[in-house]
């Protein structure tokens, strides 16, 4: 009896590692990429319009997401893309807009974009990242 439980036990601690390292990638993708999608869904959300009503492109209508182009990496580039109709490339007005200008006031709204979404991202992959050991671990 205390062959087999001590067979089970050597069984079960030979699969941590495999499942664990398996785990914690799908638990950080998961996590990840559902960060950058609410990341990109609040900048949509607050990014300022202009004003004008005669048919121009928004800068937060320009918002994409990239997937992290080297490999091993899991993250994701959430930017604007393209240019105004003088040229301007969007990501300069919105970084402007969120920093400042000596012009103008800063409207911080890419900083409480980012603070909204990620913030307790930790306690998020580490819940994740148990629920994928115990299911792993389970033969699931």
């Amino acid at each position: 009896m205390a062959d087999d439980i001590a067979k089970e036990l050597d069984g079960y601690l030979q699969r941590i590692p495999t499942a664990g390292e398996a785990a914690y990638v799908e638990a950080v993708t998961e996590v990840v990429t559902a960060a950058a999608q609410d990341y990109a869904a609040e900048l949509r959300r607050t990014a300022p319009r202009s004003k004008s009503a005669d048919g121009r492109r928004h800068m937060a209508d320009t918002i994409v997401v990239e997937p992290e182009k080297r490999a091993g990496r899991v993250g994701y580039t959430v930017a604007f893309d393209g240019y105004d109709e003088r040229g301007k490339p969007f990501q300069l007005i919105a970084n402007s807009l969120n920093k400042g200008v000596p012009t103008d006031a800063h409207s911080g709204f890419m900083n409480r974009a980012r603070r909204r979404t990620l913030r307790g991202i930790d306690a998020k992959i580490a819940k994740e990242f148990e629920e994928k050991l115990d299911e792993k671990m389970k033969g699931g």
